[in-house]
């Protein structure tokens, strides 16, 4: 699968790194072409990396990592997004002493109003971007595990 990744920071480098790792053909867009491309760079596995516009017209599916900025502000049309599948991992910041405000419309929402063409889907806010980071068991180490505790409880 071709995965374009809007923004170069924690998130979707680590989820990017994942996804290439799998197999998948991965482009980092950041604000800058030399960013992307540091970003790709980094991350190896045969990955690219461009400017925002770059991935967005990449990716049959698009992870939108970039948190408080209008979506018209990271690419130069939001017609680019127009039938794309848009993953948005964000969450709101995290005020000081955890006292919210009641939220009248969530990220995702905010990110649908602004891009009505796309179809955007929320994933990947559920856990800390360092999750991601841990290196993964195979489905036979788990199975491994799980034959080792029921044999343990014997």
């Amino acid at each position: 699968m071709k995965i374009g990744i809007l923004g170069s920071g924690n998130m979707g480098r680590s989820l990017g790194i994942l996804w290439a790792e799998q197999g998948h053909q991965v482009f980092f867009g950041a604000r800058t072409q030399e960013k992307g491309e540091a970003v790709a760079e980094l991350a190896g596995h045969n990955t690219q990396g461009g400017t925002n516009d770059e991935a967005a017209a990449f990716g049959d599916v698009l992870l939108y990592t970039i948190r408080g900025v209008n979506s018209v502000q990271v690419v130069s049309s939001i017609e680019i997004f127009n039938g794309r599948i848009l993953i948005d991992c964000n969450n709101f910041e995290i005020p000081e002493g955890f006292t919210y405000s009641p939220i009248e419309q969530s990220l995702a929402e905010k990110l649908a109003t602004e891009v009505p063409n796309a179809h955007v889907v929320k994933a990947f806010n559920t856990f800390a971007q360092e999750v991601f980071e841990l290196a993964p068991w195979t489905l036979d180490k788990k199975r491994e595990f799980a034959d080792f505790i029921r044999e343990y409880k014997k």
